[in-house]
């Protein structure tokens, strides 16, 4: 099996990003090739076979910096294979109410394109870590603190990625 793979993500404080840098480690141990780069350094995709692209979810949206790297690159991904990932704390409690929220998170960035995949990843929250207005409102809508990544589930859904070389 043979392809390149791209993982392009924004992230606020390091775990989105750590999502993707794990999703880049278990496809390479299957001997795949995959990138790992925060999407605004990301302005050419057209090498790669097929591009995931992830975002964390604030305040019902994506990064902007996700929805921009889709801009710079929507001929090209509209012609290309692409897998997409949210990361929430709403999904906490895997429900379906929860993913449909996280869905709608991206649906700006992806208005003219079909993923081939999509994922739903609980995040991480740690309040220290926080800006003083990201605490004040994560505090207010008593989203609870703690790491709940889910890596089995993020491995499975990765992995699930080598079905579309």
């Amino acid at each position: 099996m043979s392809g390149r793979i791209l993982i392009a993500c924004a992230t606020k404080y390091g775990s989105t990003y750590e999502i993707a840098e794990f999703m880049g480690d278990e496809l390479k141990k299957t001997g795949l090739s995959a990138d790992v780069y925060a999407a605004k350094d990301v302005n050419d995709v057209s090498g790669y076979n097929i591009i995931v692209i992830g975002s964390p979810v604030y305040a019902g949206k994506w990064l902007p910096e996700v929805t921009n790297m889709v801009k710079r690159n929507l001929a090209v991904l509209k012609e290309k294979k692409v897998a997409v990932f949210s990361a929430g704390i709403s999904v906490k409690d895997d429900t379906p109410e929860n993913r449909d929220k996280l869905k709608e998170a991206s649906e700006e960035a992806l208005r003219e394109i079909k993923p081939v995949l999509e994922g739903f990843f609980a995040g991480k929250m740690t309040y220290r870590e926080l800006s003083l207005p990201h605490k004040i409102i994560v505090k207010a809508v008593k989203a609870p603190e703690g790491d709940f990544r889910n890596w089995r589930k993020i491995r499975d859904w990765t992995l699930s990625l080598a079905e579309y070389l």
